[in-house]
């Protein structure tokens, strides 16, 4: 049956799952909505020499994906994706491997990017 309006409002919700970060404490990490998706792929921010750099990626992956119980986002701010970057390197790996899976990004989109981006110049998308 095809949904009415009300139905993708309420049904078609992101993904989430708790990731366990270590010491017994856990963080949810969601799939990201589309306008996120679409621009932390265009974020020059997260560019060195238009290839994505994953030192400034994965600090900002991880704070658009880490949300609280309600699913708002815990870091909003880019004095807190500073401070995700200097998360212990274990805990921000866990963090960006589950916001990578749970959004289809593989490593091998993240290395290309600048192919991709060069090929698909008008979304900013990585080609799949």
């Amino acid at each position: 049956m095809a949904l009415n309006k009300d139905g993708f409002f309420t049904e078609i919700l992101l993904k989430s799952e708790e990731v366990d970060i270590g010491g017994g404490k856990t963080a949810i990490v969601s799939e990201l909505g589309a306008v996120d998706y679409m621009n932390i792929w265009t974020d020059e921010s997260v560019r060195t020499d238009g290839v994505i750099d994953m030192e400034k990626f994965s600090p900002k992956l991880v704070a658009f994906c880490v949300v609280g119980d309600d699913g708002e986002r815990l870091f909003t701010s880019e004095e807190d994706i500073r401070k995700v970057g200097r998360f212990p390197h274990k805990v921000l790996d866990k963090l960006v491997h589950a916001a990578m899976k749970l959004n289809g990004i593989e490593s091998e989109e993240v290395k290309n990017s600048e192919a991709s981006q060069t090929e698909d110049s008008v979304t900013g998308s990585p080609s799949n």
